[in-house]
């Protein structure tokens, strides 16, 4: 199932069976073909519902249909329904959520990949702010179609995920965003938190094959910590430790574990439609500030009304 993880913007996964046997709330959303589609109806009794938040325009969440579309029957033997929503409705899913108290988990899974978990712990008794650096290196896929312009583009559609993790490790909202690009699939941006942290993220297409793909450093009191590839950990403080594995271990498990136990515990998850918004809002505004060549102010609580 590892191989069907998505790539999307949002994956919210709900489940009436652990929810006290109250109805999911009636929201009313249109199909590609214009017709009415109540959501509660189809949230079958005593199985998972996997709703997947995409657009037209978002390559990645193509990509996550097409491969879920061959599992599709094999879920549904196990009692597992699918229901694709555009992003264009994220915010009246938000809105349902937040006023039923259904419990949504989006999937961010680099919170649970080990190094990175190591990483927060290092950091996690600091009294100042920090820095992080984010790099993602994919040369290549700018020659299909999951680079085009028309179809979302590999920024936005990968991006989500990072402005997630900067969020994470600082535990501080961002408050605004600068941003340079070309090309369209190539941006840095670097975005200034509450706290007074910092985060910079570069999404390059124009690297060489044969160099890390995704690279995450942080540089906090008296400690640096680098990950590479979910394969590599290198922490330095007065000396320097190193540790790696031979295959990328990124947090499926473990994510999926968590949200078991929250439905188990009837307690929120921890990676919710908020955390969806934010990341979403700050690669929509990461690429608005690229194309005027302005910084943006981040206000989520703007969004959120």
């Amino acid at each position: 199932m590892k191989s069907i993880i998505p790539l999307i913007l949002l994956l919210a996964i709900i489940t009436s069976s652990f929810v006290l046997g109250k109805q999911f709330p009636a929201v009313n959303l249109k199909s590609l073909d214009g017709k009415s589609i109540a959501v509660s109806t189809e949230f079958a009794k005593n199985k998972l519902t996997v709703v997947s938040f995409w657009a037209t325009w978002c390559s990645p969440c193509k990509k996550e249909l097409d491969a879920i579309n061959p599992l599709y029957q094999e879920w549904k033997k196990m009692g597992v329904e699918m229901m694709a929503i555009t992003i264009d409705e994220c915010q009246q899913i938000y809105q349902a959520v937040q006023k039923s108290g259904k419990r949504l988990m989006v999937g961010f899974n680099r919170r649970f990949a080990p190094y990175y978990a190591e990483m927060k712990e290092l950091i996690k008794n600091r009294t100042s702010p920090i820095v992080v650096s984010t790099r993602m290196n994919s040369p290549g896929i700018e020659k299909g179609w999951a680079a085009e312009a028309g179809q979302g583009g590999v920024v936005l559609g990968e991006g989500c995920h990072f402005v997630d993790l900067m969020y994470w490790l600082t535990e501080s909202e961002p408050v605004s965003v600068s941003a340079y690009g070309f090309d369209q699939h190539n941006v840095a941006a670097t975005f200034k938190f509450a706290d007074g942290s910092i985060g910079n993220f570069i999404y390059t297409v124009v690297g060489s094959e044969s160099s890390g793909g995704e690279m995450v450093e942080v540089f906090s009191q008296g400690v640096a910590a680098t990950t590479e590839d979910f394969k590599r950990l290198v922490v330095k403080k007065k000396d320097r430790k190193g540790r790696s594995k031979f295959f990328a271990d990124k947090g499926y498990d473990e994510q999926l574990a968590s949200f078991v136990k929250s439905l188990k515990d009837g307690k929120e998850t921890e990676i919710t439609a908020v955390d969806g918004t934010r990341a979403t809002l700050g690669c929509l505004l990461m690429l608005e500030s690229a194309r005027t060549g302005k910084p943006c102010d981040f206000n989520l609580d703007e969004i959120l009304k």
